[in-house]
């Protein structure tokens, strides 16, 4: 009986470890969701279970904020529209990778200091020499 009160104690504190994680400070996200899906299935091995509604929870909240804004929007979407009310955890994990990309590329054209012009003339030379 010890045991299986330890055993339970252990479990639940890997259930809020899990919980609480967050994408560090200016680290890769698309690395640390999937990081967060592989603790997820290593923690069902050993008999914690991860529902949807508490992994979805864990991945807004360990977002840097403009991700996490992105992603609320992205279930209000899914609440309005979607007829199960809710969205595929790993659709959401693509989701949001896409959009991490997507800004990642945004902030490297605005730190190049290059104006948009000057970065689409660029952008159209390369597909041309690609012709």
């Amino acid at each position: 009986m010890e045991y299986t009160q330890k055993g339970v104690f252990a479990q639940t504190e890997l259930h809020i470890c899990f919980l609480d994680m967050k994408c560090p400070e200016k680290g890769n996200v698309h690395e640390f969701l999937d990081s967060l899906h592989v603790k997820r299935e290593v923690l069902a091995t050993v008999g914690v279970e991860i529902d949807d509604k508490d992994y979805l929870s864990t991945i807004i909240s360990s977002l840097p904020m403009s991700l996490s804004n992105f992603t609320s929007n992205q279930l209000a979407t899914t609440k309005l529209y979607a007829l199960t009310k809710t969205i595929d955890p790993n659709a959401l994990i693509s989701l949001i990778s896409e959009e991490y990309e997507r800004q990642k590329a945004q902030r490297s054209r605005c730190s190049t200091g290059k104006s948009p012009k000057e970065d689409d003339r660029a952008h159209m030379t390369v597909i041309l020499t690609l012709i």
